[in-house]
C-alpha cells in the first residue's frame, strides 16, 4: 500500500505543469475527525491560473488515530486522500484570505486482530469508500513567497462521512 502511495504521489507531481509546479506550496498538517479523533499528515496546493486566477487544486494524505473502544489485542486504523478544488477571495495585500474547496475523498478503515485464534488464525477486515468533500477556511500571508498557515474545516459527505476540523503550514519550494 505505501508503494501504491508513494507511486500516486510522484505520478501527480510530474503531471502538475512545471510553471504551477514552481508555485507549489507543502507542508505538515494536522486534523481533528469527529468519528477518527486526532490525525496527521501532509497537504499541497498549486494554482491553477489557466482556469481562473483565484483557482487551485489542492489535496492532502491524512492518517488517524481512531480508537478501537478499549479492546485489548485489536489495532484500528484509518486514513484518507483527498483532492479539491479550492477558490479563494484574494485581494490585494490581504494578510488573511479566506476560500472555499471541493472535492473527492478516498477513506480506507481496517481492524486486525493479534489475539491468537484456533489454528493460528486472526481475523482482519477493511473497508475503503470514496465520497465528496465540502469546505472552507482561511490562509494567513499574503502568499508572497513565505510561510503560509492554514485552517478550516469540511465535511465529507461518503468516504470518511464526518466533520474535520484541519490545519497546516506550507512552505513553497
Amino acid at each position: 500500500m505505501r508503494r501504491l502511495l508513494s507511486t500516486t504521489a510522484i505520478a501527480l507531481v510530474l503531471a502538475i505543469p512545471a510553471q504551477a509546479r514552481a508555485q507549489l506550496v507543502i507542508g505538515p498538517g494536522i486534523a481533528w475527525h469527529d468519528d477518527f479523533d486526532l490525525g496527521v499528515g501532509v497537504w499541497g496546493v498549486t494554482p491553477l491560473p489557466s482556469l481562473h486566477e483565484n483557482m487551485s487544486i489542492g489535496g492532502d494524505l491524512g492518517f488517524f488515530f481512531p480508537d478501537c473502544g478499549g479492546a485489548s489485542g485489536i489495532d484500528c486504523s484509518y486514513f484518507e486522500i483527498n483532492a479539491n478544488l479550492i477558490y479563494s477571495f484574494a485581494g490585494e495585500d490581504m494578510p488573511v484570505t479566506p476560500f472555499v474547496l471541493g472535492g473527492l475523498n478516498i477513506a480506507r478503515f481496517s481492524v486486525d486482530t493479534n489475539v491468537d485464534l484456533p489454528l493460528g488464525f486472526s481475523y482482519g477486515a477493511s473497508s475503503t469508500d470514496v465520497g465528496l468533500n465540502v469546505g472552507g477556511g482561511i490562509s494567513f500571508g499574503s502568499g508572497d513567497g513565505g510561510i503560509q498557515p492554514v485552517a478550516g474545516a469540511k465535511l465529507e459527505l461518503g468516504g470518511g462521512e464526518g466533520l474535520i476540523i484541519f490545519g497546516g503550514i506550507g512552505f513553497p519550494l
